[in-house]
């Protein structure tokens, strides 16, 4: 998740800076001298020119320090907006990582109190070290293991009326049950059965 919202980040930070060049290579100036902030790197490479405008982009939704300021209107109303969607942008990224982190936490937290109960139950116990290493190495391995999310789980499924959730129930489990020869020549004799069964 982390990874994609780097991703994302850098995303978006390459459109705006694509916009940025935009606008001061190809849209009018409207102040005296013509001016765009563009124009101290107008005969540098594009690997140059790109560069500055991903790192004034960067600035933009960092709320950090750049070395090219907008020259003119169209320059600065697209500063302006890009300052107003890196603060939110900013406020969002960092609620987003702490809500994490938090998590990450708190899960670890868990799974080591749920580790010192263990401990504490072999200890109590006599148990040998073996089995205590054993049981722990098993443990540990079951944690890693994404937990499928059985029927019963999901709060949200409660608010279901019976006939849908019956409907649900039956595409939950047909599939498993027609596996078994009786099953599956009494759903052929009649439909009604598997969903009776569910």
């Amino acid at each position: 998740e982390l990874s994609m919202l780097a991703l994302g980040t850098l995303w978006g930070n390459h459109l705006l800076a694509c916009g940025w060049y935009f606008v001061g290579k190809h849209l009018d100036s409207d102040v005296d001298g013509r001016c765009h902030w563009t124009d101290p790197i107008e005969f540098e490479s594009q690997a140059y020119q790109y560069a500055c405008s991903f790192h004034w982009s960067l600035a933009q939704l960092t709320l950090g320090a750049n070395d090219f300021n907008p020259c003119n209107s169209a320059e600065r109303w697209y500063n302006i907006l890009s300052l107003v969607a890196g603060l939110f942008f900013s406020c969002s990224l960092i609620a987003k990582l702490s809500g994490s982190m938090v998590g990450w936490m708190m899960e670890c937290e868990e799974q080591r109190a749920m580790l010192e109960v263990v401990r504490r139950f072999l200890h109590q116990n006599n148990i040998s070290a073996q089995m205590h290493i054993k049981v722990k190495q098993q443990i540990e391995e079951r944690l890693k293991q994404a937990k499928q999310c059985l029927s019963k789980d999901p709060p949200g499924l409660q608010m279901l009326s019976p006939g849908v959730l019956m409907e649900l129930r039956e595409e939950l489990f047909k599939d498993h049950l027609t596996t078994h020869p009786l099953m599956y020549v009494l759903s052929n004799i009649h439909e009604d059965i598997i969903e009776g069964v569910c």
